[in-house]
């Protein structure tokens, strides 16, 4: 009976070690590293981040794919959970303060559970955000903010301040050259390298190194769709012919009849 016993609790002890995610780590971390990009600018800058975290001699693994993809392939944050240790994401807001249109699937999830009493299916996991974008626009760090935010309430501790860099930089310097981006990249990769437990107090709030989320994301006039809860902004403005409408790539509008506006 003790043989039986001491050989179950051993196999016990063993699975643990090798099970990936909630806390429960192989000797390289597994790194699941998520990306939203309209331009392909953040795409390439995270990229060149990891390929330098290689050369330096990486005791981790890093997987790299978009929001989209890791939604549609691990299906909910337990799926992530349960095959990684870590979450990094880089993003950039978009158009009003949304998410670019390939990391819109993981921020919808994130928003969700966070907003879930008692919900946390990343407990046991760590992250860091990498936000890119321009002060011009009065949504600057809107995404990557409430990304960071978001991670946290769904249960994952931060192993790192999140990097914030500006593409309307006052030096003129891109957003991968900016010391920003090194301080970022040279600070998860010392938490990786070491990572301590997940039950670690998180390095600082969400809100630093600022917290300003600008509320055009969301209560702005908006209109329901018929095929989803989903809310839409509508800007309503009477068209007199003679006025001119100018159109950006990745723009959307629907035209609507005057009496439709007021349904």
């Amino acid at each position: 009976d003790r043989l039986v016993l001491s050989t179950v609790v051993l196999a016990a002890a063993s699975t643990c070690r090798f099970t990936m995610g909630k806390g429960a780590r192989n000797k390289e971390p597994r790194v699941l590293v998520i990306y939203g990009s309209e331009s392909g600018t953040t795409r390439r800058n995270i990229t060149r981040i990891v390929a330098k975290w290689e050369e330096q001699g990486a005791t981790f693994k890093s997987t790299v794919m978009k929001g989209n993809e890791a939604m549609q392939k691990y299906v909910t944050l337990d799926g992530i959970a349960k095959e990684y240790d870590v979450v990094l994401v880089t993003t950039c807001s978009y158009g009003a303060g949304e998410p670019p249109a390939n990391i819109t699937m993981l921020f919808e999830e994130l928003m969700n559970n966070a907003d879930t009493l008692g919900c946390e299916p990343l407990k046991g996991m760590q992250h860091a955000v990498l936000g890119l974008g321009s002060s011009f626009y009065e949504t600057f760090q809107n995404c990557p903010r409430m990304h960071d935010k978001f991670l946290e309430e769904c249960g994952s501790r931060r192993l790192a301040m999140r990097g914030e860099l500006d593409d309307n930089h006052p030096e003129l310097l891109k957003q991968g050259d900016q010391p920003e981006c090194k301080r970022w990249a040279d600070d998860v990769f010392a938490a990786l390298q070491n990572l301590p437990s997940a039950d670690t107090p998180p390095v600082c709030t969400w809100d630093k190194p600022q917290g300003r989320i600008t509320d055009s994301m969301s209560p702005y006039s908006t209109i329901p769709n018929s095929k989803s809860d989903r809310l839409f902004p509508y800007v309503f403005c009477a068209y007199a012919g003679a006025m001119a409408l100018a159109y950006a790539m990745g723009n959307h509008m629907e035209v609507l009849p005057p009496w439709m506006m007021w349904v």
